[in-house]
């Protein structure tokens, strides 16, 4: 279910907290098309989900559309090894524990959710998202239903990244914003090793530095660099900072 489209696709289906949004490439860059907002008084689940991608593709439908989802529907974690696994099996289970901690639910527990894992073995830090049956059946569902394709289901952090994370300096922070919340991730040679999962989004550069200001003091990283990514056009990005770089993500091309 997690497969990596490296091809641009037509059609892009951006899935949060707060909407399903459909984005349509133009050249090098995504337009929004459309979109369908969930009732904004219910957390949306699996259902939903499903009721939603049938409201906004069912008269209008594509071929086919790759999936980014949101950290509403792919949790994500980074999990500190201590740099003692060594085994795919020994990253397993310590990333379900963690997961269980904040997500396990009786009616689906996380023994049962699919896992993407960025895991080298002796590595301190490694990332992994998961996904729960519910969401990959209603995803499933939704596609045979509607007739159509999904070529690729993108973690949103990890196409974001994909997409921009060469305009990033190799040690420094990476601001990624959701449609309900900021996920902040530091670097440092290279790999991820610090992340706060659900920030209040912020409104501009001084508001993004504050927040990195108290990660950095968190997670005893050091101030350094900013990337900020949204999903706003260029032209209604909010203006950078010395330390703060803003870009969108729906206006560069992948590398």
């Amino acid at each position: 279910m997690w497969p990596l489209d490296r091809t641009r696709p037509k059609t892009l289906l951006r899935i949060g907290r707060v909407a399903i949004e459909r984005w349509q490439a133009q050249g090098t860059s995504f337009a929004l098309a459309s979109s369908h907002a969930f009732h904004a008084e219910l957390p949306p689940a699996a259902e939903h989900l499903a009721a939603g991608l049938k409201a906004l593709l069912a008269d209008d439908r594509p071929a086919q559309a790759a999936l980014v989802l949101e950290s509403a529907w792919l949790p994500l974690l980074l999990a500190d090894t201590g740099g003692l696994l060594w085994s795919a099996a020994q990253a397993d289970t310590l990333v379900r524990h963690r997961f269980s901690q904040s997500h396990d639910d009786p009616a689906e527990p996380v023994a049962r959710w699919e896992l993407r894992m960025d895991f080298r073995p002796g590595e301190r830090f490694l990332l992994a998202h998961g996904l729960a049956p519910s969401v990959k059946a209603a995803l499933t569902q939704s596609a045979q239903d509607l007739g159509l394709a999904w070529t690729a289901l993108w973690p949103a952090f990890e196409w974001g990244w994909h997409r921009l994370g060469r305009h990033a300096a190799r040690d420094g922070w990476w601001a990624w914003m959701e449609q309900d919340r900021c996920v902040m991730a530091s670097r440092a040679g290279g790999r991820w090793d610090g992340l706060h999962p659900a920030l209040p989004l912020p409104d501009d550069a001084a508001a993004v530095a504050h927040l990195v200001e108290a990660e950095a003091l968190r997670l005893g990283r050091a101030d350094a660099a900013v990337l900020a990514a949204c999903w706003r056009p260029a032209a209604q990005l909010p203006r950078s900072s010395e330390r703060v770089g803003w870009r969108s993500v729906c206006e560069e091309a992948t590398a």
